[in-house]
């Protein structure tokens, strides 16, 4: 058990020092490629309506994924001069996003409808 939970940890804290891209460091490192599909998927559903709102980062590298992961754990953009994101939004995104992709896995075998899955997505 507590292997799992050093894993998460590592991953939350390389997702939080790769947040601004200084590295190109790639997502497979501490993602599954599925797990960077849904991320894309997500990506695509959620398109921000500023250019502070869109992932400006390349797709499937580290920071494009930590920016996915701490915006999906209620981490403002507009506040990124004021209030960096932490590791309480890195760590309430990633159990969004295990949320999110568990839902999006079983409509990808077929156990929910598609009609359903965007009960998952908001």
């Amino acid at each position: 058990m507590s292997a799992l939970c050093l894993g998460e940890a590592v991953r939350i804290l390389a997702l939080r020092q790769g947040r601004h891209g200084e590295a190109a460091v790639p997502a497979q490192l501490y993602f599954s490629p599925q797990q960077i599909e849904c991320l894309q998927e997500h990506q695509a559903d959620k398109p921000g309506g500023t250019s502070k709102q869109q992932n400006s980062y390349p797709p499937k590298s580290l920071a494009w994924a930590a920016w996915l992961i701490v915006r999906m754990g209620g981490w403002d953009v507009y506040g990124v001069k004021k209030n960096p994101p932490g590791v309480i939004s890195f760590f309430r995104g990633m159990e969004r996003f295990h949320s999110l992709f568990e839902g999006w896995h079983l409509a990808r075998k077929g156990k929910i409808p598609k009609n359903e899955l965007s009960k998952f997505l908001e």
